[in-house]
This record gives C-alpha cells, structure tokens and sequence, in this order.
C-alpha cells in the first residue's frame, strides 16, 4: 500500500487512508465515494454556524474521536432521529385525534343547526301569517290611537260637554265665570265651523254648527232672564252694577233685539222705583200706603209755592244725576264692547233693519244711550213733577212770584240740557212748564196793568184846579 517507500499522509480526525496520487493532485476528479468524502469534508467551511453548532454539540457529549465512537455516533443519531420522528408521529396521532373528535363535534353541531334551522324554517312558515295579521293589527291600532286622538282633540275644540251644556243651558246653574267661558268657547266653535264647511262634506259642519246656535240661543235666553231678575235688585239710592250684569250686558249686545228689551225692561223697572220715591218725598209715604217718618215730606215743609216747586225740580235733579253716575260705569266704560256687540249681532238679525237698509243701521252712541235711558228712567217722576208745578202755576196769583217761577224754570231747563241733551222728555216738560209760567206771568202782568188803569183818574182838558165841594 506504499508507493515510492512514502506513506500516504492521514487527515484528522478520519480514518488515516492514504490519499492516491491522483486523487491528491485532482480533488474535484474523485473516483471513488472515499475520495468525494474527503472533498466534502475539506471542502466544509469552518466558518459555517451550523457547523459550529454541530462541533459543540459534539463537544457537550463529550464523544471522543475513536473508531467505535464514530460508528456509534452515527447510529446513535439515527436513534435519537427516529426516535423524535416516533414522539412526532405519536403527537400527530393525538393532534389527528383531536381533530377527529372536533369534526365528530362539528358534524354534531351541524346536525344540531340543521335540525334547530328545519325547525326555525317550519316554525317561522307557520307563524308568517300571524305575524303578517300581528303587523297588520298593530298597524290599525296606531291608526285608531292617531285617529282617538284626532277624535278627541275635535271633540275637544268644536263640541261642548254635557257639563258645559248644561252650564251654558239649564236656569238652575249660575251665571259666573264658567257661564261666560262655555259661552265665549260656543262662540269659538260657531266661528271654527266656518273651516268645515270648506271641505266636500259639510254634513259635520253644518250639524255642528247647528247644534252650537240652538246651544248659544238657549243661553242668551237664560242670561236676558238672569239680568232681567237682577235689576229688579238693584238699590234704590244707589243702582250700582256688578261686573257680571256689566259682563252679561255686553254679551246681550251681540243679540240687539234681547239688549233692547232688557234696557227697555230696566227703564220700566226704574221708572217705577222713581216714581215711587218721588211720591214717598213729597207725601212722606209709600204708594203702598206706608209712612215713613224718617222722610220730611216735601208738601208739609215747604211754606210757600216757590219753595215747594224748588224743592220739587232739586229732588228731580238729584235723582237724575245719581242714575246718570250709576248708568256711566255701564255705558261709558263699555262703550266700545257695546258697540262692537251690536254691531256683530246685526248680521244674527237682519229682520231687525229691514227700515233701515236704505241709510245703513246706526251707530251705538254711548252717550246718547246713556241719555235717554236716564230721561226714561226719571220719566214717570217728571209725569208727577210737571202736574205738581201746573198746579202751582195755574194756582198763583202773584206777579213777582210767577216772574221767580219763570226764572226757577229756565234755571232747571238750562241745567237738564246739560245733563240730558236737547232731545229729552224731562227737558221738553221743563221747556212747556217754562212757557206756560210765562204765559201766567204775562197774563198776571196784563190784569194788573187793567186793574191799574182802571183806578187811574184822567187830568181835565183845562188843567185848572179842581171845583171845590
């Protein structure tokens, strides 16, 4: 095995073959799979990590480099090869275990939600149609609830309660601030039925409307009854109104032929009571025949006619301005109100100014109603006056006294103009009794006069003395 008496140099760490000639001066020719080995091992960089890694693996075992070590160190990798190869295969059967029971699971699973969909699928086919008939229900029920509401906000804005009708209505019930409310909201719904009649079918306007004019109509004839009961309690001294007969008669505005006969009913009324004062200050009793002694009659303590007659024309002056004070708060404090009440209840009664349609209907004059309603209410007093004052006229004798009578009449006539206007009745009896003093005066002037001419002796022609007897 030796050539040329030399040995063949050994590489350590191997077997120590001598290297061929050939093989030593050609190492990528190798011939044999010795020879490729020894390249590869030659060839190895020992700069490599996976190298290193594998030197000091080797080193930490502590393997020394024999002949029987490195055959063992072949096998024993191998070993320890298989050996991980076994415990990866052992932990792949249990991963594939695993996974088989998973799929076993999941399998489950899907029967369960197949079986739970079938049943989802057959109990949502059999319970559509109540749902489409609950949707359906729950849809006309939030159309009925709109249309409650609607219903009952209609209800509530254009019909009054059995309680308002009632109010508004029946005598038995009071006329106070609810009265007026019911009322003021009956008006409001007869002005709204106007928007009714707009649309196609009228027939709920017209009914509505219908219904609120009968229910309006019953209470302006509970209010006229009402006033009518209360100014036959008014004071005596002092007619003074409440708010609610003021309140009640601008509301009667609206109806003029009931505000008429209400006034014309308070005139009569007070006409009466004035009379019967005026009679019970001049006699001292009542015309129901009861005396009075805390009255001083006018007739007993006035001594002389002109006197009497003052007395007389004063108390008729009082009375007239105290029933004008009295009547101010409801005339002049309301005027307006009034006026605008009568001219909206105008067009309620057309029938009322069939006279009138040519000049248009007047104006309401708060001032001039006030007026006349004074001259009426002092009216029946002036009837007594003017009859007492004739008489005191026609029964006296003397000149100057009916000269004073005369002056005492213009006096009054002057001052009830001013008062009660020019168109009174009490101011054209005072204008009559004025005249009629006048005429006694001059005709008392006239007898005088006669009387004197009569006692007067005409001078002689001659102018001499006379004859002596």
């Amino acid at each position: 095995m030796a050539s040329d008496g030399l040995a063949s140099p050994r590489l350590p760490g191997h077997d120590g073959l001598p290297l061929s000639p050939a093989s030593a001066s050609f190492p990528g020719r190798s011939s044999n799979p010795l020879s490729s080995k020894v390249t590869s091992v030659l060839s190895t960089s020992y700069a490599d990590a996976e190298f290193r890694e594998s030197l000091a693996l080797l080193d930490e075992r502590g393997i020394s480099n024999t002949a029987d070590t490195r055959r063992q160190l072949r096998l024993d990798v191998q070993k320890e090869v298989i050996d991980s190869n076994g415990k990866i295969i052992i932990e792949f059967g249990r991963v594939a275990e695993q996974l088989r029971r998973i799929g076993t699971t999941i399998n489950k699973l899907n029967k369960n939600y197949q079986e739970m969909r079938g049943h989802a699928t057959a109990a949502h086919e059999s319970t559509s149609s109540m749902l489409e008939e609950a949707s359906s229900l729950m849809t006309q029920r939030k159309n009925i609830e709109t249309k409650q509401q609607v219903l009952k906000a209609f209800r509530e804005h254009f019909l009054l309660s059995e309680d308002e009708i009632a109010s508004l209505t029946l005598t038995a019930e009071p006329v106070d601030d609810r009265f007026f409310a019911v009322l003021a909201k009956a008006k409001r719904i007869r002005k709204d039925c106007e928007f009714l009649l707009g649309f196609e079918s009228q027939t709920l306007g017209l009914e509505i409307m219908d219904q609120t004019s009968k229910n309006l109509n019953l209470a302006m004839q509970k209010l006229y009854r009402w006033v009518q009961k209360e100014f036959k309690t008014l004071n005596l001294e002092n007619p003074q109104i409440n708010s609610s007969v003021r309140r009640a008669i601008r509301v009667l505005a609206e109806r003029p032929s009931l505000f008429q006969s209400c006034l014309d009913f308070f005139a009569e009324a007070r006409e009466q009571i004035l009379s019967d004062s005026f009679y019970l200050a001049l006699t001292g009793t009542s015309a129901a025949g009861t005396k009075d002694n805390s009255v001083k009659p006018i007739e007993l303590v006035a001594h002389d006619p002109l006197r009497y007659a003052g007395d007389m024309l004063a108390w008729t002056h009082s009375a007239a301005v105290s029933e004008r004070e009295a009547l101010e708060i409801l005339f002049i404090s309301d005027g307006n109100e009034i006026a605008k009440g009568i001219q909206e209840g105008r067009e309620n009664e057309r029938w009322m100014l069939m006279d009138d349609e040519a000049d248009g209907p007047p104006e309401f004059d708060a001032v001039k109603a006030l007026n006349e309603l004074v001259d009426r209410d002092v009216s029946g007093a002036a009837r007594i006056l003017r009859q007492r004052v004739e008489q005191v006229i026609q029964t006296n004798e003397e000149t100057i006294l009916a000269y004073k009578l005369a002056n005492l009449l213009s006096f009054y006539r002057v001052t009830f103009s001013k008062l009660l206007g020019e168109d009174s009745v009490l101011l054209q009896s005072m204008s009559n009794l004025e005249s009629e003093a006048l005429r006694q005066f001059r005709s008392l002037m006239r007898d005088h006069i006669t009387t004197l001419e009569g006692e007067f002796q005409h001078t002689p022609s001659d102018l001499g003395p006379p004859e002596p007897h």
